[in-house]
């Protein structure tokens, strides 16, 4: 048996190393000319956030924008100037993946789903997503997502419905995948903590995860992107080099295999960066933003110690005999260590501890105090490289904190 470079290199994506960043940007651009299969759909502008009055104009602005470059777009609600653009998107021929913002909201969510209704049966409706990210959220039990997902199925004819989810969910909770006629599946792998190198190596085995589950069904990945800006997890860094890079491999890869895939998104949104922060004070807002935002990594947690992944998961130790002569080098597996730390941390008290912090900066000392405390002693823990140990020790009580295993 001999060894191929070539296939290694095709499995990981295109070779993009040797060029530089005007090169990379003028690829996005071919990319981009040629028509991408689907965006998510930005709509506010400067300091506008949800709840505000957006004028059909604005609309028409963005979407005329995004004309050349898509032939689908995404939204996340069916009420009010939500409606609007998906009246105005199909005017314009673009076709629609329409989705219902469900929470632990009742009323809210019946006249989501009415208006979502309502849009398809004016055949204004391609893909009826029913609910996004709400059982990841923990916002809706499985049984009451399925019931909306089957009224929506009931009362639309045949426009096919699905439910947006991590992709993952669809293995995990079989019941949510019976009831979907398709399956809308967000891929991140920065969330999980994959080095850009191996990003779409990683998204293709998100991807195959969503189709083992499917039992046949379609599988469109909703949303997938690479962040230009912000702070590592883990493997993961933010640059606007794997920015570049991630958009043109996973483009290329869904083009090539005929996958339907919206981009993570249309436009910047100031709402969204600021939105965890008190104008007034700098503070941060709740636990609950605090443990939304960082959601995505009990996954990444449970699939990297399932599948024993090498992203960001070794590091070198170089020993020394007693006479302080170099020892051998081998390589430690910090996350094999996992799920021994993790079960041993007392979630209430990590809990009481982030309420009582005033900010995100003093909740990660606060929590890091009270893990470093705990694992003195661990073996494991000292494994860890130390630079890893802030975000290793937050995320850790995060995960802990929001799989709810010791509430007892």
């Amino acid at each position: 048996m001999s060894l191929r470079d070539e296939k290694i290199k095709s499995l990981l994506g295109t070779n993009l190393d040797d060029l530089s960043e005007e090169e990379l940007k003028k690829l996005c651009n071919k990319i981009l000319t040629s028509k991408i299969h689907g965006i998510c759909f930005s709509l506010y502008e400067g300091t506008q956030q949800p709840g505000d009055i957006v004028s059909d104009d604005q609309i028409i602005r963005r979407l005329q924008i995004l004309k050349p470059y898509t032939s689908s777009i995404r939204t996340f609600s069916s009420l009010d100037e939500h409606a609007r653009i998906v009246e105005i998107a199909k005017d314009m021929g673009f076709q629609t993946l329409v989705g219902a913002w469900l929470s632990d909201d009742m009323q809210s969510n019946d006249k989501e789903i009415e208006g979502l209704i309502k849009l398809a049966n004016n055949n204004l409706v391609d893909v009826a997503a029913v609910g996004n990210e709400v059982i990841y959220r923990k916002e809706l039990e499985e049984n009451q997502l399925i019931s909306y997902i089957n009224y929506v199925k009931e009362n639309i004819g045949n426009t096919p419905v699905g439910y947006v989810d991590a992709y993952y969910e669809f293995r995990d909770r079989p019941n949510i995948t019976d009831a979907c006629d398709v399956i809308l599946a967000n891929c991140y792998p920065f969330w999980e903590g994959c080095a850009a190198e191996y990003s779409l190596l990683y998204m293709k085995d998100m991807y195959n995860e969503a189709i083992k589950a499917s039992n046949g069904k379609k599988v469109i990945i909703t949303e997938t992107g690479w962040p230009s800006k912000g702070s590592d997890l883990w493997g993961a860094h933010p640059s606007y080099i794997n920015y570049l890079k991630y958009f043109i491999n996973a483009q290329l890869w869904s083009k090539d295999q005929g996958i339907d895939m919206f981009y993570f998104s249309s436009f910047d949104e100031s709402w969204k960066r600021h939105q965890k922060m008190s104008k007034e004070t700098g503070q941060w807002r709740s636990l609950s933003s605090f443990l939304r935002d960082y959601a995505r990594v009990k996954a990444g947690m449970s699939n990297a110690l399932k599948k024993g992944t090498k992203f960001g998961n070794k590091y070198s130790e170089e020993t020394k005999d007693e006479k302080g002569k170099g020892g051998e080098r081998r390589e430690k597996g910090w996350l094999d260590n996992a799920v021994l730390i993790a079960n041993s941390i007392d979630a209430r008290l990590i809990q009481s501890s982030i309420n009582n912090a005033k900010d995100l900066t003093s909740s990660i000392a606060t929590i890091k105090q009270v893990v470093d405390a705990v694992f003195t002693e661990s073996a494991g823990f000292s494994l860890i490289p130390e630079s890893y140990r802030v975000s290793f020790c937050t995320l850790l009580a995060i995960i802990h904190i929001n799989a709810g295993k010791v509430y007892e």
